[in-house]
């Protein structure tokens, strides 16, 4: 038997046997990933996309995804990618250095693991972040958070930003419905996570399961660094919870103004004409980026402010990292400095 590190569910494997998320075997005594190399999806997108809003904004990034999951939620809109029997996933083999080339050849800023958890593909992850460094190129990804303390040392290590799903404020919650122990995991690597790589977090809402906690997760995030950008999800619950009305926009809108006083950085989306996906200082309420909600995860910037990376309206340092990218003009990359920190 061998006891996986990668995630805190730390399963105890048989000889023969997978661990929970199907995707680690033990092989006569040793911890092998049961489908290295490959992965089950490519697209290029905007990193607002992810979304990530305060790296590089307006970037490419290249994102891919493997399959399977140590969460179960029942809510889950990728379960197909997530919680399906890996085997029966239409998978690609594409080496790390293979798919840098692909991310270089397309003329992407970054490379971006999405739509299933890494923490089950860490190995991978890994291998490619160090190959796209060598080239140039930023890493990130997706992640519910819940990794060891020594899988999350090695992931900040590797990764220059990183999304995290933090999914509702209470054990209650992550028991009912994600299928885990409690939340704590998560809150110490969020913290972990804060000090050691760009950070933004995100939350799926879903009418009466979570819209309840929105105050406390704010104070969660406040207490951590009320600078870090929140995304707050309009979830359209799949899986298991298919048959739940979708969430209502104006009123989990109204339910976000008490926490625009804890989080400097709320943005609401996952639905077309968003009126709450553009960047302001919290201070003056200049609109630094400006940006349209296109539907689903898809957001486009159109315009940014600059003033050598201060808000142009009362000269506050604004928390981006790196430098906005325009893509408007065809496929023209002009690059307007807005850098505040950095790497």
């Amino acid at each position: 038997m061998v006891v996986c590190e990668q995630c805190e569910r730390r399963c105890r494997i048989n000889e023969g046997d997978a661990g929970y998320c199907r995707m680690y075997l033990n092989r006569t005594g040793t911890l092998e990933q049961a489908l290295p190399n490959m992965i089950s999806a490519l697209m290029i997108q905007r990193i607002e996309g992810l979304p990530v809003f305060h790296f590089y904004p307006g970037s490419r990034t290249l994102s891919f995804s493997t399959t399977g999951c140590n969460f179960d939620c029942r809510y889950c809109s990728t379960a197909f990618i997530s919680r399906v029997d890996p085997a029966e996933v239409v998978m690609h083999e594409l080496s790390p250095d293979m798919l840098v080339n692909k991310a270089l050849l397309a003329g992407c800023h970054s490379i971006s693991f999405t739509t299933n958890e890494p923490t089950v593909s860490l190995s991978y992850l890994l291998k490619l972040a160090d190959a796209a460094h060598q080239k140039g190129l930023h890493v990130g990804c997706l992640t519910n958070g819940y990794q060891t303390p020594a899988a999350a040392e090695a992931l900040a290590g590797k990764m220059d930003f990183m999304n995290v799903s933090l999914k509702g404020s209470t054990d209650g919650f992550y028991r009912d419905y994600v299928g885990v122990d409690n939340i704590s995991p998560v809150l110490r690597n969020l913290e972990y996570y804060s000090s050691h790589v760009h950070l933004e977090i995100t939350t799926p809402v879903i009418t009466d399961i979570n819209d309840d906690q929105i105050r406390e997760i704010a104070f969660i995030i406040n207490k951590i660094n009320r600078q870090i950008p929140w995304h707050v999800f309009r979830l359209l619950p799949e899986y298991k919870m298919s048959d739940r009305e979708y969430p209502d926009i104006r009123d989990l809108s109204e339910k976000l103004e008490e926490a625009r006083a804890a989080v400097d950085y709320i943005y609401f989306g996952n639905f077309p004409g968003s009126e709450w996906v553009s960047t302001y200082c919290p201070t003056c309420r200049t609109r630094l980026i400006e940006r349209v909600g296109l539907g689903g995860c898809g957001v486009k910037p159109v315009n940014f402010a600059d003033k050598n990376g201060l808000c142009p309206g009362c000269d506050v340092n604004m928390p981006l990292t790196g430098n906005c990218v325009d893509y408007s003009s065809a496929e023209i990359e002009e690059e307007k400095t807005c850098q505040v920190k950095s790497e």
